[in-house]
């Protein structure tokens, strides 16, 4: 018997209409079957492939699913009335109102199938056959191993297809997370290789035991093999030699049979629980490990302080924290097919804290395939397997996250099917925090997104912008369309610079931007609401600290005397000040300083400004004087000083930095849209 393929039409009309059927086995006739060993082949219980197929427009072929039948699973019979049944391990869902093909695979030519052909008699008469009566029952060819060729006129194969039919309208699948674990280590000694398995170092077993190279038998001294369970993981160690395996079988408290033979041979060696999981992800700069396939159970689990180490690399660490997975964000993907009788919806629920456990269920929200989802306003988590084992509250098997998938129909022969092999969800976290402060040695703190090393998590830096030379610019106005919810900020700072500056561009500080607009105006969380903001340079950098002396100016000085004390005990070459009258804190000038002494201050510039003559003035040492700000002495022109003090007014280069701040990173801001104009004064 050669390969074969009888082709079949499908037929809406006899299935309600359905624009959908699930094939889930072929029927078929064999006439003879080869011997067992002597055949033509000399496969020993040679089997048969059986498949279903499309076939295009020039007879190609396109296997859509098969099965192997094991050569005792074949049934020959001289009168055609033995059954050899192939099922399909997962039904194979097709269209209606098409042709299809069913591919049959003989192993060995021995075998022959009964086939209805014009002409051949008719079993148990001596009547010969008049052949197919219908073109819809399909034709049959030989097949080359890629296309249907050679047909085999007024002949057609003696088969059956059988379909699925459905007993209820509704089923829910509830699909769950793997069993991940997310481990903080310390003490790391070597890589571990990804998709070994790794074990936590736990306290060995009574007893030892012999173990022998290429064999599955294991024999104990003072052991208790009887409490055991089969399938439990254990680790059976030899010097530097550890191997994972489960048991299969326990003879006695002395002697059982695991499910792999051993690797090496060894007649007192020591064996324990193993708690073990397979390496997903080593990050070696933030020191986290993630593994998978857990076996961790309530009463054996990774925690803090164990070692763990490579079955493979036997590479080690010290587990310093058993993580949860913040989840903030996620994609689902599910794979599946609908039909015009069906629906598919889904809902989703992860674990949440209500201050002394972790809780899943109760409610569930709704799941969009395909689409980037948010999680509500509480922190949800899937949870290290660790933690999973030991709480009560979680779903079914102790399990953090849960996907309910609810497939519907209304016709008895077509259903929505769900792929849950291919069927995932990608989750985000949100790397950011609500910190940008950071604390001087004497415990001061500062914004340190001023400085080019800012603590920030999430942060935005856009490209340098550079207007003409002949164009420079007088003052900055950034507009912002953004996202900004309560518990959420958007700080906007910018880096400007004059090209007569003798400073590099990237040396510069970054200056604070305020807000003008809209300064305390949040966005509606359910709407995801987009603001406009509108932004510009300070009137003065902030304030360091104030010097305790009084000062007099004079008229075209650059001369600022003290009253009393020394000045150069507080301020020094370099510095930028900001000098005003106490009783009038709105008139200013902020200047930098040449020299200080005892008795006065220089400055870089002379003093002009009428409310800022005379005694009683105070001055402010400005924490970072070399950012930007608007000028008051010079119609507010943006001005800013060097790191030699000089004063530069105007820019024709800027660059703006946006830092996201969140309380939580369930709930963050976004911006949608950033404007940056140089403008005139």
């Amino acid at each position: 018997m050669l390969n074969i393929v009888q082709t079949f039409y499908v037929d809406a009309g006899a299935v309600q209409n359905a624009d959908n059927i699930s094939i889930t086995a072929a029927d078929l006739y064999f006439k003879a079957k080869p011997d067992r060993t002597t055949n033509e082949t000399g496969i020993v219980n040679p089997g048969v492939t059986v498949g279903v197929c499309t076939l295009d427009a020039s007879n190609n072929v396109t296997i859509l699913g098969q099965v192997r039948l094991e050569y005792d699973r074949i049934y020959d019979s001289s009168s055609a009335d033995a059954i050899t049944t192939a099922t399909f391990t997962t039904p194979i869902n097709v269209p209606t109102n098409q042709s299809y093909g069913i591919v049959i695979l003989p192993e060995d030519g021995g075998y022959d199938v009964w086939i209805n052909k014009a002409g051949d008699r008719i079993t148990g008469t001596n009547d010969p056959s008049g052949g197919p009566t219908t073109n819809k029952n399909g034709k049959l060819y030989s097949y080359t191993g890629t296309s249907a060729s050679n047909e085999v006129l007024n002949a057609q194969l003696k088969f059956g297809v059988n379909i699925a039919k459905y007993t209820q309208n509704s089923t829910t699948i509830d699909l769950v997370n793997e069993k991940y674990e997310f481990l903080a280590f310390s003490n790391r000694v070597n890589v571990f290789t990804g998709g070994e398995y790794v074990f936590a170092n736990t306290v060995p077993f009574a007893g030892t035991i012999n173990v022998t190279d290429n064999s599955d038998i294991i024999t104990g001294v003072g052991t208790t093999f009887t409490n055991l369970q089969n399938q439990q993981p254990i680790v059976i160690t030899s010097g530097a030699n550890s191997q994972i395996v489960a048991v299969a079988s326990i003879t006695n408290a002395t002697s059982m049979t695991v499910n792999s033979v051993m690797s090496f041979t060894n007649t007192a060696a020591t064996f324990r629980n193993g708690i073990i999981g397979k390496v997903v992800m080593g990050d070696y700069v933030a020191n986290k490990l993630v593994l998978t396939n857990s076996s961790a159970t309530n009463t054996a689990f990774f925690s803090v302080g164990q070692q763990v180490t490579g079955s493979t690399s036997q590479s080690s660490a010290i587990i310093t924290a058993v993580e949860d997975l913040p989840v903030d964000k996620f994609v689902a993907h599910i794979e599946a097919t609908t039909t015009i009788s069906g629906t598919i919806t889904a809902t989703y629920s992860l674990a949440y804290s209500n201050g002394s456990t972790y809780i899943v269920g109760g409610s569930y929200d709704k799941l969009v395939n395909g689409q980037q989802q948010t999680v509500d306003a509480s922190r949800r988590y899937i949870l290290s397997r660790s933690h999973e084992v030991v709480n009560n509250y979680l779903y079914n098997n102790n399990k953090s996250a849960i996907t309910k998938i609810t497939l519907t129909s209304s016709n008895d022969y077509a259903a929505p099917v769900l792929n849950d092999r291919s069927t995932d969800i990608i989750v985000y976290r949100n790397q950011v925090s609500n910190a940008y402060m950071r604390a001087y040695a004497n415990g001061v703190t500062y914004d340190s997104e001023v400085t080019p090393n800012g603590v920030a998590l999430a942060k935005h830096i856009t490209k340098k912008m550079t207007f003409d030379n002949q164009r420079k610019a007088e003052d900055l106005v950034v507009y912002a369309s953004a996202y900004r919810p309560a518990g959420t900020d958007i700080r906007f700072y910018a880096r400007i610079y004059n090209t007569e500056d003798s400073d590099a561009f990237d040396d510069k500080l970054w200056t604070p931007l305020v807000y003008d607009t809209n300064a305390d105006l949040r966005s509606a969380v359910d709407s995801h609401q987009i603001l406009e903001y509108k932004l510009g340079l300070p009137a003065f950098p902030d304030t360091d600290f104030n010097i305790p002396l009084k000062f007099t100016t004079s008229a075209n000085s650059a001369v600022v005397t003290a009253v009393s004390g020394s000045p150069n005990s507080y301020v020094g070459a370099g510095a930028i000040v900001k000098i005003y009258n106490e009783l009038f804190p709105s008139n200013y000038m902020v200047t930098s300083v040449n020299n200080a002494n005892t008795t006065a201050i220089t400055l870089n510039q002379r003093v002009t400004d009428n409310s800022v003559l005379g005694s009683g003035q105070v001055i402010d040492v400005l924490e970072f004087g070399q950012t930007a700000f608007n000028n008051k002495g010079n119609f507010n022109v943006a001005r800013y000083f060097n790191s030699t003090g000089g004063a530069f007014d105007t820019f024709n280069t800027v660059q703006i930095k946006a830092v996201l701040l969140a309380d939580n990173t369930n709930v963050v801001p976004e911006i949608d849209q950033i404007e940056v104009l140089g403008v005139s004064a």
